[in-house]
């Protein structure tokens, strides 16, 4: 998107319609926005290093995920340098370490979304897309700004949003913003609204003049004991439930967006809830469909064994069968953050938006872990620097859900 969006800001006025396709504008945001390092970069390299090397003809997406599992192996290396480099192989390029560390300027093309001017812009996305998040803070600015901006988010991954259904998208977009009055069009039906929203949850579309929609209502689920999660509050005695997390041995990323050609499909995560390293909170059996539209919150009375732990949350769709899948998610770094391990403070974390009916008849689930290696570089739970570190310590978490510490999840509903 940073190529995009520039282009558009510095070209003359006969520009008069684009598309951003799937396309990050904050590099340094993407990689290191939750305080750990989301190493998709790292894969990136180890493709592009292999095809200069000539020793794969595949596009990178589909050499990081054939690697998938080397890399989950060189990740877990000590030190994570070490580990790196085993996995781009041959020598690294003088500003790797910069890019590892953050000490690095990364590309960003935040200016460029102030300086678009008079053309219409489609924003096509992916709810399974690693950069999902970065499209909608693109679209919504667009809108601030008062500029004719559409929005596709399909049930997709990176490269399945560049598909057929896209496409028509695409074409529908050019036909009516940039084609004359007298050229042949695509055969193709006119958008009938400047949004469109796959809902995941009845597999439909929706068409609507804006994102998010405004006619929301919050509804607040209780964490509370034996894993429940329930529409009242708990009791007013003091319960909690904890969990350790081991860096050497990191929980593992099931069913979660990230850069390659297997991402968008729905991985079945009930393993992961499963996990001794895990704690899960699931509703009953649903009796009237919940349609989520927005961003789930998760207030979390949470406190650790020290300071240096991180959080990964999501909240699932189950179904009767028992299948789950992860339908919106979060990570955070606590030891990034301005407070105290063992205070049990509430901590939010907001989560990436979804359109989401949970259908009568299946149950909410929220799980929590501390990582989700290799989607995020573990951390080492001693403060060392994530990436020459050498030494581990597990940390206990726990998270309080009775009396005056209550934990709930809040999510958007439409009305």
């Amino acid at each position: 998107m940073a190529q995009q969006a520039a282009a558009a800001a510095d070209a003359l006025s006969e520009l008069k319609a684009m598309i951003v396709l799937v396309g990050p504008h904050d590099w340094g945001a993407f990689t290191f926005g939750t305080g750990a390092m989301n190493p998709d970069m790292v894969s990136w390299v180890g493709a592009m290093a292999a095809m200069e090397r000539k020793e794969t003809w595949l596009p990178p997406p589909f050499h990081m995920s054939w690697h998938r599992e080397r890399m989950a192996r060189d990740l877990s290396a000590v030190s994570l340098m070490d580990g790196m480099r085993r996995y781009i192989g041959g020598e690294l390029p003088e500003w790797f370490d910069g890019i590892v560390t953050g000490n690095v300027e990364f590309p960003v093309a935040t200016d460029a979304l102030e300086r678009i001017e008079g053309t219409a812009v489609l924003v096509v996305a992916g709810w399974a897309d690693t950069f999902i998040e970065q499209c909608l803070v693109q679209y919504r600015r667009l809108k601030e700004r008062g500029q004719v901006v559409g929005l596709t988010v399909g049930p997709w991954g990176h490269l399945s949003a560049q598909g057929g259904e896209s496409k028509r998208e695409i074409l529908q977009w050019l036909d009516q913003y940039l084609a004359p009055k007298t050229a042949v069009k695509a055969k193709q039906e006119s958008r009938k609204a400047l949004v469109r929203i796959f809902d995941t949850g009845t597999k439909q579309w929706l068409e609507t003049d804006a994102w998010p929609l405004e006619n929301t209502r919050t509804t607040q689920w209780f964490l509370s004991a034996e894993g429940r999660l329930e529409a009242s509050p708990p009791g007013a005695a003091p319960a909690e439930t904890s969990f350790e997390y081991d860096p050497r041995n990191p929980t593992p990323n099931i069913g979660s967006s990230m850069l390659n050609y297997q991402a968008g499909k729905l991985a079945d995560d009930r393993s992961l809830a499963a996990r001794s390293d895990v704690i899960a909170f699931t509703t009953e059996p649903l009796e009237q469909d919940i349609r989520v539209m927005g961003s789930p919150v998760l207030s979390l009375a949470h406190s650790s064994s020290h300071p240096f732990a991180d959080l990964s949350v999501r909240v699932c769709a189950v179904e009767a069968n028992g299948t789950s899948h992860n339908i919106s998610e979060a990570y955070q770094r606590l030891d990034k953050l301005d407070r105290g391990p063992e205070t049990g403070e509430l901590l939010q974390l907001t989560l990436v938006e979804c359109a989401h009916t949970f259908r009568k008849g299946t149950r909410i689930r929220v799980v929590i872990a501390g990582g989700s290696h290799p989607k995020y570089v573990r951390n080492l739970g001693t403060g060392e620097d994530m990436v020459h570190g050498v030494n581990m310590e597990s940390v206990k978490h726990t998270v309080h859900h009775g009396g005056e510490r209550a934990s709930s999840l809040t999510l958007p509903v439409d009305v």
